[in-house]
């Protein structure tokens, strides 16, 4: 059976040591709560860190997170669409159609715009 403290614990140590996945799963584990209690702040943290060092499964969670109805003050709609088609550009087999659908029009223009940039 896995043990989700040592997960955390071993990517932690990973991240430490400059793995740029392992930072984006620190990230994904903080956001579920996974190992240790939710800290949507760490998450966002650690996930905007794997992304500016071009982890694409930590864009499309950082996205997901950034589209999220209870999301905090990284809420931003556009942005995390965007994100999410960066994303995919690397990760086959998956789409952004969830929060395209989950979000305003004007945002899902905005964010392919702003994808273009990516």
């Amino acid at each position: 059976m896995a043990d989700p403290e040592l997960a955390r614990t071993a990517l932690a140590q990973a991240a430490g040591l400059g793995s740029v996945k392992a930072l984006g799963r620190l990230g994904m584990l903080y956001r579920d709560g996974t190992g240790a209690t939710a800290d949507p702040v760490a998450a966002f943290t650690l996930l905007q860190e794997a992304v500016s060092l071009g982890d694409p499964e930590a864009a499309k969670a950082l996205g997901e997170m950034m589209v999220a109805e209870d999301a905090g003050y990284w809420r931003n709609p556009a942005l995390g669409y965007a994100y999410c088609l960066w994303a995919i550009r690397s990760l086959e087999g998956e789409s952004c159609d969830a929060l395209k659908a989950s979000i305003t029009e004007d945002d899902a223009k905005t964010g392919a715009e702003m994808a273009k940039g990516f």
